[in-house]
């Protein structure tokens, strides 16, 4: 075989280049692989980043919204029982001599009933209180006055009278200072007012006089 055949042949068997699918470009003085027909003055990285940052900040939205639904976070009970602890140390004084013969206090928040260390109250009086609850206000009052609120007291038993698994619904102002009354029992009454608003929720004093 010629010298010129046998360099043909070794020429023949060398494996051709495989076509390569991306390209290598510079952009910014970097170097960037990007598919082969894909723009190179805008990164292929970036608009993937760019995606994945806003899909998080949807996800993270929409989380929000369904599990908080425009209220205030939750806030631990130690929190909510200081805030009441300082009411007390200003106004103690006052509410006794305003309900002399008893008194509770709670605190609502997202519809959360937590009780506090104060109460008063005659043992002969039982509420359920655990499940004192918020209830939608009539469009009516709504439009008469926004800051109307109805609060739902069940399972009230007072002794030795005939009250007895009674549920009473009043409305009040969610202001401080509010007062209304829940029941009459026998010459007294029972009352509920509003002893603060804040962002840990809304404290409320259910007092008899």
């Amino acid at each position: 075989m010629s010298k010129r055949k046998a360099k043909r042949n070794q020429h023949l068997k060398r494996p051709h280049p495989r076509k390569s699918n991306y390209v290598i470009s510079t952009v910014d003085d970097r170097l960037v692989i990007h598919p082969e027909g894909q723009s190179k003055s805008f990164p292929y990285y970036l608009v993937i980043s760019m995606v994945i940052f806003w899909v998080v900040v949807i996800g993270l939205g929409y989380y929000f919204s369904v599990h908080t639904n425009g209220k205030h976070p939750e806030q631990p009970p130690e929190l909510i029982q200081n805030k009441v602890d300082e009411l007390i140390k200003t106004r103690g004084n006052e509410l006794a001599q305003r309900y002399p013969q008893g008194y509770k206090i709670i605190t609502m928040n997202n519809n959360r009933v937590f009780p506090s260390l104060y109460d008063s109250l005659p043992k002969n009086l039982h509420v359920d209180w655990e499940h004192i609850s918020m209830v939608p206000v009539d469009s009516e009052l709504k439009r008469e006055n926004p800051k109307i609120i109805k609060i739902k007291i069940p399972d009230i038993h007072y002794e030795p009278t005939a009250i007895s698994g009674q549920t009473v619904t009043t409305v009040l102002l969610k202001e401080k200072d509010a007062v209304a009354q829940i029941i009459q029992l026998g010459e007294q009454g029972l009352f509920i007012e509003i002893l603060d608003v804040h962002a840990n929720g809304v404290i409320y004093i259910f007092g008899i006089h």
